[in-house]
């Protein structure tokens, strides 16, 4: 199994040698969380970090609109001049600018939630051949080299919408295995509060969003999973052991849970909140600021739009 280096000044990475066959027999294992914005992916994702033979890559598909950019690793170093990931894209493409950023940038564009409704009416394969072009590829040939390149057992990829799901499942070098990420809406809506960002279009957008990743579900369900945010944070080491067993990573010390606490050690993500900065001890506790904070009011618009998924996620209980 890949080691860990010892040099946590520069952030996690793995061992030369542990480089992996890409034969079709094994393709490159891929877990993306997919989660609507302010359900904690990063943080997730930077527990996932922790173990071994895992990489939390970050909120990928975002990168192509920051390539030309002094934007950070979480090793604090610009990712141009990350060694890790400036050996990736070289690797990848031949040169840190072999790949057309901003082609990827509009590829990706088209790939969003208000995209959702056209995607499913035409068939997501259908829709993916003639709006993706060669982006599919491109992301198979970087996805190959993070594996060889980091020496890592699965990626953790944190880019969080459903249609990188279509996507990755499109490729034919990746395995994908998809968690369903699910936080009360209520706490999704007080976080776009803070951020004064619109609430009701927020949680219109999420309600399509999750209905999109269910749809994604039945298609494959033996390679999906959902996860309550809340859950994840009262039982960390059993969500972990749960999802790592679908992916079928070989059983390996989960130590740096204990309790509540994580132990949070320097990784590489290249994109996402500040939460992917976080070393040391970390407290995992839920954030209900909502039930105090958000006015009657909003709770019951909340109610209105998005009371279905809140009966069918099992957040009744949470007034």
């Amino acid at each position: 199994m890949a080691r860990k280096s010892p040099n946590r000044a520069a952030g996690r990475v793995f061992e030369e040698d542990a480089l992996v066959d890409n034969s079709p027999e094994n393709r490159v294992k891929v877990l993306h969380i997919s989660g609507y914005g302010g359900s904690g992916t990063t943080m997730i994702g930077q527990v996932f970090d922790q173990v071994e033979g895992l990489f939390h890559i970050g909120q990928f598909t975002d990168i192509w609109g920051k390539y030309h950019t002094k934007h950070l690793c979480a090793c604090k170093t610009p990712f141009r001049e990350c060694p890790l990931w400036s050996n990736i894209f070289q690797t990848a493409y031949g040169s840190l600018d072999g790949i057309d950023a901003q082609q990827m940038k509009r590829w990706r564009n088209l790939s969003r939630t208000r995209s959702i409704p056209k995607m499913l009416f035409q068939g997501p394969e259908r829709w993916l051949s003639a709006n993706q072009g060669d982006y599919p590829k491109l992301l198979g040939k970087v996805y190959q080299t993070i594996q060889q390149i980091s020496g890592c057992q699965l990626i953790v990829d944190t880019s969080k919408d459903t249609f990188h799901d279509y996507i990755l499942r499109s490729i034919p070098e990746i395995d994908l295995y998809t968690v369903h990420l699910i936080r009360d809406p209520r706490g999704v809506g007080y976080s776009r509060l803070k951020r004064k960002k619109p609430m009701i279009q927020g949680w219109l957008s999420w309600v399509l969003f999750n209905r999109s990743v269910e749809g994604f579900g039945r298609r494959y369900p033996a390679q999906y999973q959902r996860l309550r945010y809340e859950d994840f944070l009262k039982d960390t080491r059993g969500c972990l052991e749960k999802i790592l067993t679908m992916t079928g990573h070989p059983q390996t010390s989960l130590d740096f849970v204990q309790g509540n606490r994580v132990q949070m050690q320097g990784g590489h993500a290249i994109d996402g909140n500040r939460m992917r900065f976080r070393v040391g001890e970390l407290e995992l506790k839920p954030d209900e600021e909502w039930r105090d904070k958000l006015s009657a009011h909003y709770k019951a618009v909340c109610w209105l739009i998005t009371g279905s998924k809140i009966l069918k996620y099992g957040y009744l209980d949470k007034q």
